[in-house]
């Protein structure tokens, strides 16, 4: 009889090369839409979140995988579906610089660390809309952690955000550190 297609997995396949086109094309790798923030490399994970660079690359992954030929927003785009795309690449972010902290032992394991990044956009607004400004517990082991417990419970979430800052620059710092030096 045969091969069965299976046309939800043919079209996720299709959205993820779309997506990942310029980050395979910019970081020489092959990501698909099994990838997730846990299998990118130090390397790449850096670029992605640092401050100059984090937005267009996240920003054309989304709209690769929504569907959209556009390289970045305009203003002629539509506000609504600005704000979509916005919300998502700023989630996407959130999920990369959680995993960078993951990987200097600050956080406990990001739930979203195994996630495929092509499914935290297709399916933002079903499954992750609501539960965006989550972040992950602090590590026990971290020197700020005595002060986390201390914090109001409701706001941990900004205490883990305003670590943000020192944990790319420490992040950046372990990995310039893991690169052998050329010549």
């Amino acid at each position: 009889m045969g091969e069965l297609i299976d046309l939800r997995q043919g079209r996720r396949q299709v959205a993820a090369r779309r997506g990942f086109s310029t980050w395979n094309q910019r970081f020489g790798q092959a990501f698909n839409e099994r990838t997730s923030p846990g299998d990118l490399p130090d390397t790449v994970l850096l670029q992605l979140i640092q401050r100059d660079q984090a937005g267009g690359a996240i920003e054309r992954l989304v709209l690769g995988i929504l569907g959209s030929d556009r390289q970045s927003l305009s203003h002629e785009v539509d506000p609504a579906a600005r704000m979509a795309v916005l919300d998502i690449t700023l989630f996407v972010l959130d999920q990369l610089r959680f995993e960078a902290m993951r990987r200097l032992g600050w956080v406990v394991e990001p739930p979203l660390t195994a996630t495929p990044l092509l499914g935290m956009v297709e399916d933002f607004q079903s499954r992750y809309a609501a539960v965006r400004h989550r972040t992950p517990a602090l590590a026990a082991d971290h020197p700020g952690y005595r002060d986390y417990l201390q914090t109001f419970e409701a706001d941990r979430g900004a205490f883990i955000r305003r670590l943000t800052p020192q944990a790319m620059e420490a992040f950046e710092q372990r990995v310039h550190q893991e690169i052998p030096p050329t010549g």
